[in-house]
């Protein structure tokens, strides 16, 4: 882990890890956590466009790859749903169940894995 950030006026993702390959190759991966009890009929709104200009900017200086993490449901700690959204794939402020749906997790637990070739953060 590179990075924690905390509190409400952060200016970056929540996490900031380097992963490495096996070829000691290593790569900046952001990953933002966002936990809901639900979605409203309008859709998730999970970021202002001021927050989303930030993330931006940070993945630029960090040159990382950014993820969002959605908890859905449950708890914040044990969610029903987990939905893996890479943020190149996210172009507005709120997200519909079907936006989600395209990037949900066969699982709630595990441990996050890097896919290199895929571009992909997935949870095992």
């Amino acid at each position: 882990m590179l990075e924690h950030n905390t509190g409400d006026d952060r200016e970056a993702c929540n996490l900031l890890i380097e992963m490495s390959t096996d070829n000691a190759i290593s790569y900046n991966v952001a990953v933002e956590c966002i936990w809901r009890k639900e979605i409203s009929k309008k859709g998730l709104y999970w970021a202002t466009e001021s927050t989303i200009k930030k993330y931006m900017a940070s993945a630029d200086e960090d040159d990382a790859k950014i993820f969002l993490v959605f908890g859905l449901g449950g708890s914040p700690d044990s969610p029903k749903s987990l939905h893996i959204v890479p943020i190149k794939f996210v172009h507005q402020r709120t997200l519909s169940t079907a936006d989600l749906s395209n990037f949900e997790s066969q699982t709630t637990h595990g441990i996050f894995e890097y896919e290199v070739p895929a571009h992909r953060l997935v949870l095992r």
